[in-house]
């Protein structure tokens, strides 16, 4: 992750339910900058920081989110425009998308 996306994060951050997009910690990530509050990290992959495996395009749950964050996963999908749309979809109104 870019430092500047990171602190962005970091100083967008407050006690939200937090979906991550890509959430599979290959050089970094920011699931440490929400220790213990509501988070949940998908990826298509399994591996550090994952709690689903699931394509973020047809990720389906219930639940929606205060935040969603995609950060830096569009660059490793050709469906990007699904996983924005899916995106929005698991947002709660007026919630915050980050990508």
């Amino acid at each position: 992750m870019h430092a500047e996306a990171r602190d962005f994060i970091a100083r967008s951050r407050g006690e939200f339910s937090i979906l991550e997009i890509g959430s599979r910690d290959v050089n970094g990530g920011i699931r440490d900058l929400f220790a213990g509050w509501d988070y949940l990290g998908i990826d298509r992959s399994a591996g550090a920081g994952v709690d689903v495996v699931a394509d973020g395009a047809t990720f389906e749950t219930s639940k929606r989110f205060d935040v969603v964050a995609c950060c830096e996963a569009f660059e490793h999908t050709a469906n990007w425009r699904e996983v924005i749309a899916n995106a929005a979809r698991l947002l709660k109104p007026g919630g915050l998308f980050i990508g």
